[in-house]
């Protein structure tokens, strides 16, 4: 992962693909099989990268973690607006990882 100067556009890229992903699959879900597991996963996906993005500006180490809590945590002191966001991402942490195998907790 990345951690050189202006890496946080890259990052803010790759978080915008996932995010269009995201939104595009959920814009055409098939109410019979809808796949919010996918939807779930590129949702997840595009938050990790843009909160990286932020560390990226900032020139810090960026960890090689999916923990959205934890990120965000290493985030706040440097966007303290970002604590707006701590409870959605605790939410989207705990659904993300029932989704990604089966048996866990299944979505549908």
């Amino acid at each position: 992962m990345s951690n050189q100067p202006n890496a946080s556009a890259t990052w803010f890229k790759k978080a915008d693909g996932d995010l269009f992903a995201a939104t595009t699959i959920q814009r055409n879900i098939e109410p019979r099989d809808p796949h919010w597991d996918i939807v779930l996963f590129h949702a997840h996906q595009a938050i990790e990268k843009y909160l990286k993005g932020c560390l990226a500006a900032q020139l810090i180490a960026i960890p090689k973690t999916h923990d959205l809590p934890g990120l965000l945590s290493i985030c706040l002191p440097f966007f303290p607006e970002l604590l707006a966001l701590q409870t959605r991402c605790d939410l989207v942490n705990r659904m993300y990882i029932g989704s990604r195998y089966p048996g866990i907790r299944d979505m549908d």
